[in-house]
């Protein structure tokens, strides 16, 4: 009977894990608003990021020619500030296209989280109790090296060495799964 308990709670945990699993994969798409918002914030941090560049590249073609280097065209200071005004339209771009995406963004996160947290909670648990039962499990097998050590059998005997290096990775799982609780 002893042996059944850690079966069903690790039967318990998948089970859980694949309640949560299937109900993330048949969350709906992406709104077309979202991925409309998403393409257009990417397309304006790619045009500004480019502007900055040009605009950067003439500045510098212009300090390096009053400084006498040669280069192949001089850049006009009319140019220049024409390069400055589109950067400028182009962050203002940035921040609106930035704003409406995060805006998308953070309203279908939250309605996914919302569907998805009842069974996200139940596989916490899940999780939690499967590690908590390693964790017992573990330190029954520390109490078996501990005292096969004093009984004289050698710490490094393959029947009980390893139980050092699986406990912080038992204590690391303890701490992740009681933070998917909270």
């Amino acid at each position: 009977m002893a042996n059944k308990a850690p079966n069903m709670t690790r039967n318990n945990k998948d089970q859980k894990g694949a309640e949560y699993f299937t109900r993330a994969l048949r969350l709906p798409e992406k709104p077309r608003q979202l991925v409309d918002a998403g393409q257009a914030y990417e397309a304006t941090r790619n045009a500004r990021s480019l502007a900055a560049r040009e605009l950067s590249d003439m500045r510098m073609t212009r300090s390096n020619a009053e400084l006498g280097v040669t280069v192949q065209s001089i850049p006009t200071q009319a140019q220049i500030d024409d390069a400055a005004d589109n950067l400028a339209e182009l962050v203002n771009q940035d921040t609106e296209t930035s704003g409406t995406f995060n805006a998308l963004n953070r309203e279908y996160v939250q309605t996914a989280n919302q569907a998805l947290q009842p069974v996200y909670q139940d596989y916490a648990v899940a999780v939690l109790e499967a590690v908590e039962r390693l964790d017992i499990l573990l330190k029954v097998g520390e109490d078996f090296h501990r005292d096969a050590v004093r009984a004289g059998v050698s710490p490094d005997h393959p029947a009980i060495c390893g139980s050092k290096g699986q406990r912080g990775l038992v204590d690391n799982s303890l701490k992740l799964a009681r933070s998917w609780c909270r």
